[in-house]
């Protein structure tokens, strides 16, 4: 990762930890059942104040989901809305990656035709970026014959905590990028975090000390 990159990231860190605090006394308008599957004290925390800036944004649990997957006639919709190199870690099996900035026009020039009688699930890293994109379009979404668009709680931090499977172009992984140090401290098995797809994993250990600081 190079400097600009890491900067930007710990800038949105920064800025998106400001605008979760401010929210933090707004009441919580999902389903406790939801928050309470996320394992994670750091992570359930995060994500209850997001869902409390998107408070119009539906939650889905890894659980609720793994089973919506076999129940509906058309395979839901799987959104990753990360960059390009978290996608490429790791993703849930069959999500298409969506660059989180992405405009309204292009996503529905993109998407527009595939919504209809599906569900959307949308996820990132914990759930902000997300909820933010299913905030701004899940009104165009609707419309496009959806039949509902939902945030999967805890992002793809908690379905890795849960041991749940994960992809990549090679196969099956356990490795999760961690978006950056101060995020990674939400992933139980830091010593799987990963910025490089294909960097072998003993290689992480020596990171761990810093993950722990």
């Amino acid at each position: 990762m190079d400097a600009k990159t890491y900067l930007g990231r710990c800038l949105y860190t920064l800025v998106t930890a400001l605008a979760l605090a401010v929210t933090s006394s707004t009441s919580m308008a999902f389903a406790s059942d939801v928050s309470s599957s996320i394992e994670s004290d750091g992570l359930r925390t995060v994500h209850e104040k997001a869902a409390a800036r998107y408070s119009t944004v539906q939650q889905i649990s890894a659980r609720e989901f793994t089973a919506l997957r076999g129940q509906e006639t058309r395979a839901p919709l799987v959104l990753d809305i990360r960059e390009k190199s978290e996608h490429a870690v790791s993703h849930l099996a069959g999500a298409v990656q969506v660059m989180p900035g992405i405009s309204a026009e292009g996503f529905m020039r993109r998407f527009g035709g595939a919504f209809r009688g599906r569900t959307v699930i949308v996820y990132c890293s914990v759930g902000v970026r997300s909820m933010g994109l299913a905030d701004r379009m899940q009104a165009a979404i609707k419309a496009a014959g959806a039949k509902a668009t939902y945030n999967l709680a805890g992002g793809i931090f908690n379905w890795h905590n849960q041991s749940r499977p994960l992809v990549s172009k090679r196969g099956r992984t356990e490795r999760v990028h961690p978006y950056n140090w101060v995020w990674s401290r939400l992933v139980k098995r830091r010593n799987l975090v990963s910025y490089d797809a294909a960097a072998p994993l003993p290689l992480l250990e020596e990171y761990r000390g810093g993950f722990d600081r």
